[in-house]
C-alpha cells in the first residue's frame, strides 16, 4: 500500500492529532498510516532476532527489546520517506519526507487528507497510471 493511501485509510480511523505520533484517541498523518497497516505491535524474540540480521536498512529503530512496540515500515515506503524536499507552504524548512510530514501536520495544520495529496505527488507513478496534472488536462479536454 502506497504512504499516500495508509495516511487517507487511517484518517478514517480517529480524528487528527498534533505534536504526538498517536493517542489512544487521534493520530497525526503517520500515526494514521501506521494504523492502516494495522498499528503497531509488541516485539517478539524472532522480531529482534530477524531485524538485528538487517538493522542498517531503517525499517525500525534498534535497539528493540521484546514486548518493546514496534512498527515495521514498508519497503515501498522508504524511497518515499527518504527523499529530499522544501516545505511547500513556508520554503523555510528543508529535509527528508520524513520530517516533513510532522511538520505540515503540526506547524501548517495542514489535515491527513491534503498531506496525503502532497505525498501522493512524491510517489513515483506506476506504469500507466495517470498523474494527477495528466488527469487534469483529460477532464479539461474531454
Amino acid at each position: 500500500m502506497k504512504l499516500s493511501h495508509a495516511i487517507r485509510l487511517g484518517a478514517t480511523l480517529k480524528p487528527q492529532g498534533f505534536g504526538t505520533l498517536e493517542s489512544a484517541y487521534q493520530t497525526c498523518a503517520i500515526g494514521a498510516a501506521i494504523d492502516a497497516l494495522g498499528g503497531y505491535r509488541r516485539a517478539t524474540a524472532a522480531d529482534i532476532w530477524r531485524l538485528g540480521m538487517s538493522s542498517s536498512d531503517g525499517r525500525v529503530s534498534l535497539p528493540l527489546r521484546v514486548g518493546d512496540p514496534f512498527f515495521e515500515i514498508p519497503e515501498e515506503w522508504l524511497g518515499v520517506l527518504g527523499k529530499k524536499l522544501t516545505c511547500p507552504q513556508c520554503s523555510q524548512v528543508e529535509g527528508i519526507l520524513e520530517y516533513l510530514i510532522p511538520h505540515m501536520n503540526d506547524e501548517h495544520r495542514w489535515t491527513r487528507e491534503q498531506i496525503a495529496d502532497w505525498v501522493e505527488e512524491i510517489e513515483p507513478q506506476e506504469q500507466g497510471t495517470p498523474t494527477p496534472e495528466e488527469e487534469h488536462v483529460e477532464e479539461f479536454v474531454s
